[in-house]
């Protein structure tokens, strides 16, 4: 379908698709490289595109249809109609500094310029670290949902994952687990562009919690983003799912097993 759409544009002289998405839901497409290669008995295919120009949009959808009739047995669909193009709605924001705004207040008595105070910069304080995971005679792989809970959402096209430890204990374990690199393993086929400064992470203190950041892993967030999760509603899901070491001596003590020196 896109092969012919894409033809059909270079025929034209109209520039390609800016965006393409295509996701499996039920063939596990949103694990990335974690995902499980068992066999799927049921998927959803979900395609979408993005065009400067609705015209092109809709020779997609067009051509789209053919699909009901010229593609393997078993294919059902549920949208009815044909779909529409329809525009997309994403937010700029902006910061503008607050000597360069007229604030003017109107009521029923009349109107009063008003001139807001400016803030003053505070000194951050000093991050807290964990501390180092102690020495572990043996250490074991489990899902991460066996050591924390985990929370996900979205700001704009960054998702915010939210990370608490069933125990204070396992804290240490799990800050060392959440390196870059196992982010990127987790997260990295949702990361667009240079992906080098696009992961956060903060230690909350007190808590036995921490926070993740990824930026520009949402296809542009809300509205705007061509994704079937474009608000990370999910992520955390994926997150726990993710395998990561502890020390097995603290985790059998953890699940109350009475042995743990094997």
């Amino acid at each position: 379908v896109l092969k012919r759409c894409r033809a059909t544009l270079t025929r034209l002289q109209a520039p390609d698709y800016t965006d393409v998405s295509i996701e499996l839901l039920g063939a596990e497409s949103q694990f990335g490289a974690l995902r499980h290669s068992d066999p799927s008995r049921e998927v959803v295919a979900k395609i979408a595109v993005r065009h400067s120009d609705s015209r092109a949009v809709a020779l997609f959808l067009k051509e789209a249809t053919g699909l009901g009739l010229a593609t393997p047995p078993g294919l059902s669909g549920f949208a009815g109609a044909r779909p529409k193009p329809s525009p997309v709605m994403a937010l700029f924001s902006y910061v503008t500094p607050k000597d360069q705004v007229q604030v003017r207040l109107r009521d029923d008595v009349g109107e009063l310029d008003y001139a807001p105070a400016i803030g003053q910069l505070t000194v951050a304080a000093d991050s807290v670290q964990p501390p180092n995971t102690p020495p572990a005679p043996r250490t074991v792989e489990v899902p991460l949902i066996e050591l924390a809970w985990a929370r996900s959402g979205d700001k704009g096209d960054i998702a915010n994952i939210g990370v608490m430890a069933r125990a204070p204990e396992l804290m240490p374990w799990i800050w060392a687990a959440m390196t870059s690199e196992h982010l990127l393993r987790v997260f990295g086929h949702f990361l667009e562009g240079d992906v080098a400064d696009r992961i956060e992470r903060f230690y909350l203190p007190g808590s036995a919690a921490m926070n993740i950041l990824l930026h520009g892993a949402l296809g542009g967030g809300g509205t705007s983003s061509l994704r079937n999760d474009p608000q990370a509603k999910g992520y955390a899901q994926l997150l726990l799912a993710a395998p990561v070491a502890v020390d097995a001596d603290l985790l059998a003590l953890l699940r109350g097993e009475n042995d743990v020196s094997h």
